[in-house]
């Protein structure tokens, strides 16, 4: 069987937040440091139509402010994961995770942290995710009201290349944001990350521009060892985030996250990536939720 690693959604992320601008925030009015909140965070994956694992993670935040920014300062709890014939607990490796933070106001940087620890690539990354989906650097402050749509003008880029996990990836998105409904203090917010109209990423080989899904073009490719040899993928990544947000305090409360990966691989491929083993279509879903919990 071929060990498939798939790589989180939230690994967009640095190009995306690098920039900051000072806009109004309608979702967070008041920030009170020292406040202690802590999330579940929850992942299932499918490969092919099989669930291969399902992933249980809790962390604490805290809110504080530096330099007049304000950030939520994220520690990992716990982690169990578990597969078809066993469970893993990894409470151990949650808790060695250096402590980080996520920006709550347009002023401070949404960084992802250096990840010391692999076996919580995961969580990390997809917990950073929902927090980008709401964020003022990637637009909600254009949201004011039940039914605004904003568009995000550029085209998401992002580098996957992480040092010997993924040789050198890329990927792009177009984004948007909706203000879907609001219900009392209860605002729904709906981020979707496609791919765009126009092809984005160069291609490391010709056959990688012609589509996987019909109609729609490629927007992510990775490259990772196997041994001497290498494997190739590429094809088109989807995901939609549904978040819960309270308007009078912009706190998440909860969020679900719906992502696809349609791939074509060759495996165990040469330095220019051909004379390989064979190729094969591959498909990953995944289904993701956070709660605060009580």
């Amino acid at each position: 069987m071929i060990q498939m690693k798939k790589r989180s959604a939230s690994l967009l992320l640095p190009l995306l937040l690098l920039a900051s601008v000072n806009w109004a925030q309608p979702f967070r009015k008041k920030f009170e440091p020292g406040i202690k909140k802590r999330y579940q965070l929850v992942m299932e994956q499918w490969y092919n139509g099989k669930l291969n694992d399902h992933v249980v993670s809790v962390c604490e935040l805290t809110t504080i402010q530096d330099s007049g920014a304000w950030y939520e300062e994220v520690k990992w709890i716990s982690m169990v994961q578990y597969k078809e014939k066993d469970t893993l607990v990894l409470d151990s490796l949650a808790a060695r995770v250096t402590a980080y933070r996520i920006a709550l106001d347009s002023i401070g940087k949404m960084e992802l942290p250096k990840i010391h620890i692999p076996e919580m690539t995961q969580p990390i990354q997809d917990f950073t995710t929902f927090f980008v989906a709401i964020s003022p650097q990637l637009g909600i402050n254009h949201l004011h009201r039940q039914g605004d749509v904003y568009d995000v003008p550029r085209i998401i880029t992002g580098d996957l290349t992480s040092g010997n996990f993924i040789l050198k990836g890329a990927d792009c998105f177009h984004v948007q944001l909706k203000y879907a409904s609001k219900k009392k203090k209860l605002a729904t917010l709906i981020t979707s990350f496609q791919a765009p109209r126009e092809s984005c990423i160069s291609y490391y080989l010709p056959e990688m521009s012609t589509q996987v899904v019909d109609g729609v073009n490629n927007n992510i490719q990775m490259v990772m060892p196997a041994k001497d040899k290498f494997n190739v993928q590429w094809g088109r990544e989807e995901f939609t985030i549904e978040s819960k947000v309270n308007t009078r305090t912009g706190r998440l409360l909860s969020a679900t996250m719906d992502n696809s990966l349609t791939f074509k691989m060759k495996i165990n491929c040469n330095d220019g990536y051909k004379e390989c083993a064979f190729e094969m279509p591959f498909k990953i879903e995944r289904k993701l939720r956070v709660n605060m919990m009580e």
